[in-house]
């Protein structure tokens, strides 16, 4: 290439796409919502609204901002097909197990509203799991949210720290 005015190829493609509209992902409901029609569906969306730190096929990693310059780990799963639905988990860590009174994290567990707490590999987890099948955007959205903070309250609680 002559002279430093000259685009390369891919960076003009790059310019390109990002002018094109974006397709909504999903698809219309009939109460005016818009359902996540599939997993991919659901990527894109969150793409568009959070920072992933990490994704595969099955699954996208987030550290979320909570309170008091807090952040908290989250990780959203494919599941797959289980009992002819197709289902998502959101699950946030809160602690090592033997760091922790499991019996006041089941406790203090008990006044959420969305989830549970569980054991994985030795941590202690909150989980919420539900069917992609007709889910719109704000039902994912909303025990998105409450898992995080719900997570990083029972990791303060318990810990006094933000490791998770």
């Amino acid at each position: 290439m002559s002279g430093n005015n000259e685009r390369s190829p891919r960076r003009r493609a790059a310019t390109v796409r990002s002018l094109r509209p974006a397709r909504r992902p999903g698809t219309p409901r009939e109460d005016g919502e818009w359902s996540v029609a599939s997993w991919d569906d659901l990527v894109t969306w969150v793409r568009l609204r959070y920072e992933v730190m990490a994704q595969n096929a099955s699954s996208l990693t987030f550290r979320l901002p909570t309170t008091e310059d807090r952040t908290q780990l989250v990780y959203v799963h494919h599941r797959g097909e289980v009992d002819g639905h197709d289902w998502l988990q959101i699950e946030s860590p809160i602690a090592r197990l033997d760091e922790i009174d499991t019996r006041r994290l089941l406790e203090l567990a008990e006044e959420a509203v969305v989830g549970g707490a569980v054991a994985v590999g030795g941590v202690a987890v909150f989980r919420h799991a539900t069917p992609l099948e007709d889910l719109s955007f704000a039902e994912f959205d909303a025990p998105f949210r409450l898992v995080t903070h719900i997570a990083d309250q029972l990791e303060h609680a318990l810990t006094g720290t933000d490791k998770y």
